[in-house]
């Protein structure tokens, strides 16, 4: 077992980090050949990209994972879960067009083009996410490093190449449309011999549970990125530019625990279910150790290398995000550790229990952001930031060592 969690997790590592490349690139280009403010715009269009993602596909990729970790090889069940991803896909958008309405009607921070732009991509890329949950529970991340690779290719040689094509920010997300097009093209190819198309119907048979990983989801993407599009009523888009820089380093930093404690999904799930031999207590404590190392060696690397990292995007006046950077730098402890307890709590069946924590979570960070934003601006938002990640990691603690008590005792609920 342990060389199938090695070769999933150095993949996972891996497909995450060309995702994450492929962000900071973009970043970086606009950075450097862009003026100040079309940063600002570009971290509100990416709100808008993340949460219409997040909004139509349900965010089920780890939904799906774990269903094929223990329904894998019988070809009926596989067929079914391909069917939910079609549900959920088309629900999802229906869904998703009110809240496109209500956008381009109330909000005029960024002009409609973008904002049709950034719900078609996000349409796509929740696609995207939720074939690759399929190809994780096939154990197949492989195959997801090479999607997320020829992707990142692809925008890359076509922004080095042709980067007076990309000058403003439209540009940019139809080039993202065009290349997640592809990548759902090549997935579904691989992923062929799950699709029946006489036995697709539309169905909520998924919702009983897929629900929770829908909300989780959402309040999440609150917790990332809310911030973004509250600091955009309070302040300029040039300081918004720099506070947008600061946070994406962050979560870039955070990335190496999602990716991690993301790959270990069917294996929690089969060693809780008894389908390994290995004990879950016994491995859950192996990695939540190893997790606090890499949180406490992450927030020290992220703390001393703030300002090189910076120098990169050579963008003038980095003094504000590089203080930003040093509150980020300690809330990258908290947040390693609670990907790790978080994702244990959704591979053992408890997702309504992170959907609880996520989603007070969620609300509590929106009246901050509100209050403290509106008074201190970016040092409020922060400072909301920081409670926030305080709070979901003294509660996904609790119910990790909850959750393990409770199997060794032959209990279920954590509750």
């Amino acid at each position: 077992m342990l060389k199938r969690i090695l070769n999933t997790s150095i993949y996972s590592v891996l497909s995450r980090g060309f995702i994450t490349g492929t962000n900071l690139f973009i970043i970086y280009f606009i950075s450097r050949n862009l003026n100040k403010e079309a940063l600002g715009i570009y971290g509100i269009v990416f709100f808008f990209f993340q949460f219409f993602s997040a909004f139509s596909s349900m965010n089920l990729y780890l939904f799906f994972g774990k269903e094929l970790a223990y329904k894998r090889g019988d070809k009926n069940k596989e067929s079914d879960i391909f069917n939910e991803f079609f549900s959920a896909t088309v629900i999802g958008s229906l869904v998703s067009l009110p809240l496109l309405s209500a956008g381009l009607f109330l909000y005029n921070k960024i002009n409609s083009e973008l904002l049709f732009l950034s719900f078609f991509s996000g349409l796509l890329l929740g696609m995207e996410k939720n074939l690759g949950g399929m190809l994780l529970g096939k154990e197949k991340m492989n195959l997801e490093f090479i999607s997320n690779f020829l992707s990142f290719i692809m925008i890359f040689i076509s922004i080095i190449l042709f980067p007076e094509k990309f000058y403003n920010i439209e540009q940019i997300f139809l080039l993202r449309i065009l290349i997640l097009i592809i990548i759902v093209g090549f997935k579904l190819f691989l992923l062929r011999d799950m699709i029946r198309l006489k036995t697709i119907k539309i169905k909520l048979k998924f919702f009983r549970e897929g629900k929770f990983y829908w909300f989780s989801s959402l309040s999440n993407l609150t917790i990332r990125q809310i911030d973004v599009l509250v600091l955009s009523f309070f302040i300029g888009k040039v300081l918004l530019g720099d506070y947008f820089l600061a946070v994406r380093i962050y979560l870039a930093f955070g990335i190496l625990a999602e990716v991690i404690s993301y790959a270990l999904t069917p294996f929690i799930s089969r060693l809780f279910k008894g389908k390994e031999k290995k004990g879950f207590k016994e491995f859950s404590k192996q990695v939540l150790f190893i997790i606090v190392f890499l949180a406490f060696f992450s927030s020290v690397v992220l703390f001393f290398s703030r300002n090189l990292l910076l120098s990169v995007f050579n963008r003038a006046g980095n003094g504000n995000s590089s203080i930003y950077l040093i509150y980020f730098s300690i809330f990258i402890f908290f947040r390693f550790i609670t990907y790790f307890t978080g994702i244990t709590l959704t591979s053992t069946g408890f997702q309504n229990i992170r959907f609880y924590i996520n989603f007070l979570s969620s609300i509590l960070i929106i009246i901050l952001d509100v209050s403290l934003g509106y008074f201190w601006g970016v040092e409020g938002v922060i400072m909301a930031r920081g409670i926030v990640e305080l709070i979901m990691f003294i509660g996904s603690f609790y119910f990790f060592f909850k959750i393990i008590k409770n199997h060794e005792d032959g209990r279920g609920d954590p509750s």
